[in-house]
């Protein structure tokens, strides 16, 4: 396994959040899809050398873009959403970058509505224009269990539609953390390093990657039993040291793999 970072956690601007995350040691990067850096437009100005140079320089890979599509089960966005994730997938395909993450929306557990039908339709869209392009959209778990999230991604029935597995999540919405992995099994493709704790009080909140009740090394174990040998790509969004977090973090975890 090779562990990332989220670039938008680092707090610093695209290029120097490049340099900073090589010269802590990571291997990887995930980087954020926004106007004033990584956008189609501008890659096809410079097929995309600018960041792959500074990449390159940092000795990092790339191994995602974050998606930022916002919800397709919102009737309004879903063009805009189909049409981003295509514009991202785009970039992917002219820098090699093997997938796009993000959140798709809460994913609904009655499959039989219209509203789901739509939602199912859209990203089946775009989970197959992945997979022309020998590329994923990695749906990030969180708002839903683990097996409305399954019956979901089965139900779109596509080869470019896979999971984004952060656990913290999972805690955050008040649902098991751990149980997903084996449920889940090869559709894991990349995955978020996040912990997180519930309060006495019934309250969660993200931590530090080991101070919260995920057991890293549990999961670590767990995905290896499904195959998984992909990404652990540290997200830190609360927290008033998130380039110290990030570092201990990568340290913590590299301990287990």
């Amino acid at each position: 396994m090779k562990i990332s970072v989220r670039s938008m956690n680092l707090g610093l601007p695209m290029y120097e959040g490049i340099k900073t995350a090589g010269k802590m040691g990571l291997d990887g990067i995930a980087l954020w899809y926004s106007e004033d850096f990584l956008w189609l437009p501008k890659v096809k100005e410079d097929g995309g050398k600018s960041v792959l140079d500074a990449c390159e320089k940092a000795g990092l890979e790339i191994c995602a873009i974050t998606a930022g599509l916002g919800s397709f089960a919102d009737p309004k966005n879903r063009p805009v959403a189909i049409q981003k994730a295509r514009d991202e997938l785009e970039v992917c395909r002219m820098l090699d970058i093997p997938r796009i993450t993000g959140h798709v929306g809460v994913m609904p557990a009655d499959l039989s509505t219209p509203e789901a039908e739509a939602m199912i339709e859209a990203l089946r869209i775009v989970g197959d224009e992945a997979a022309r392009l020998g590329k994923t959209l990695a749906c990030e778990t969180g708002p839903e269990d683990a097996r409305t999230m399954l019956d979901f991604i089965e139900a779109v029935d596509s080869e470019g539609l896979a999971i984004n597995y952060d656990p913290a999540n999972f805690i955050i919405y008040g649902f098991e953390w751990f149980e997903g992995v084996e449920m889940f099994g090869d559709l894991i493709d990349h995955t978020h390093a996040k912990d997180a704790k519930r309060n006495a009080d019934g309250s969660a909140e993200e931590t530090p990657i080991g101070e919260g009740d995920i057991d890293f090394g549990m999961w670590i174990d767990a995905l290896r039993g499904v195959g998984f040998d992909g990404w652990l790509c540290i997200e830190r969004e609360t927290g008033d040291d998130r380039l110290g977090d990030v570092e201990r973090g990568m340290h913590y975890l590299r301990k287990l793999i």
